[in-house]
């Protein structure tokens, strides 16, 4: 076959268009970081991207919920910390009231302290996390417990009662606040407010009205409730306890999924850098070759046509 002055050029276009073409590509590949830049460049692997960036989406929202949560948890576990303590103070000073060597000014004395805890432990169950009211259940925006006062004209007057919330028995129950922590995996978020603090607060109110009028008898029976107040409180610093561990275990969980997702992903959309840039330097090499033996075989072509 006559290879023609015609067959020359065209092939040394088509050489120098792939290496153009192949140069322009690891330039791309270089500066984005990625191995494709439009879908249609690789369906297939396209759509497994797709379908790893969806994934890993939803598991992303998961480990944020999962975050929240233990933040609320977290703050749960500090307030009920923060009562346990003021509960077993309370209840060594009604101990020390029922004895025998504490008189009746002492006893007043001790009904101060006590009506200190009862103002400080109400402030506690009144506690907000991120502007919510923790122990509210659904209505985190509305304050769960609201003294009752002697004198409601008088606000330094001595408390008498609190009422949760509107005082109804339909908001006194248990309203679970539940979070979606990962596929198939909800976790109950609150603790019930009603049962953990209203037996508590209760207890105490009895415990400082009976010191003050020197009333053992009362004193006793007031203090006995304190006390089974107390392990209600215990209760709910372990059922929350339990669910921050639950907690944890989902989000080291969620976390390490992400990661395998995220390599997942990388491995098919991120280019291999040492690789693009090591292989960049040789097509640049290797056009900067095909320029030279193009500009050779044209001279060679133009030096032909001149003989011819």
């Amino acid at each position: 076959m006559r290879i023609t002055n015609r067959m020359i050029v065209d092939n040394t276009v088509n050489n120098l268009t792939g290496a153009m073409d192949r140069l322009y590509e690891l330039q791309k590949q270089n500066a984005t970081h990625k191995k494709y830049l439009k879908a249609s460049d690789n369906p297939s692997n396209a759509a497994s991207v797709f379908t790893l960036k969806s994934v890993l989406k939803t598991s992303t929202v998961y480990e944020e919920t999962a975050q929240s949560t233990n933040d609320w948890m977290s703050a749960t576990d500090f307030t009920l910390q923060q009562v346990s303590d003021k509960a077993q103070i309370a209840i060594s000073s009604a101990l020390r009231g029922l004895s025998d060597t504490s008189g009746a000014e002492t006893r007043v004395t001790i009904a101060e302290e006590i009506d200190g805890i009862l103002k400080e432990v109400i402030d506690m169950a009144n506690t907000k996390h991120l502007d919510r009211y923790i122990f509210a259940g659904f209505s985190t925006d509305t304050r769960p417990f609201n003294p009752i006062l002697a004198n409601p004209a008088d606000p330094n007057s001595r408390i008498t009662a609190v009422q949760y919330k509107d005082g109804t028995p339909a908001t006194q129950a248990f309203q679970a606040i539940r979070r979606d922590i990962g596929p198939g995996e909800t976790i109950t978020v609150n603790i019930d407010g009603y049962a953990t603090f209203q037996g508590l607060i209760d207890s105490l109110i009895a415990v400082r009205d009976s010191l003050m009028a020197n009333d053992l008898p009362t004193l006793r029976t007031a203090t006995d409730a304190l006390s089974t107040a107390f392990d209600q409180v215990t209760l709910a610093t372990t059922i929350n306890g339990s669910r921050i561990r639950d907690i944890d275990g989902a989000q080291e969980r969620i976390s390490e999924s992400n990661v395998q997702l995220k390599a997942l992903l990388s491995s098919k959309e991120d280019a291999n850098m040492a690789e693009v840039t090591a292989e960049l330097a040789n097509q640049e090499n290797i056009y900067q070759t095909v320029v030279t033996i193009s500009s050779r075989m044209q001279s060679m072509v133009n030096l032909f046509e001149s003989l011819g």
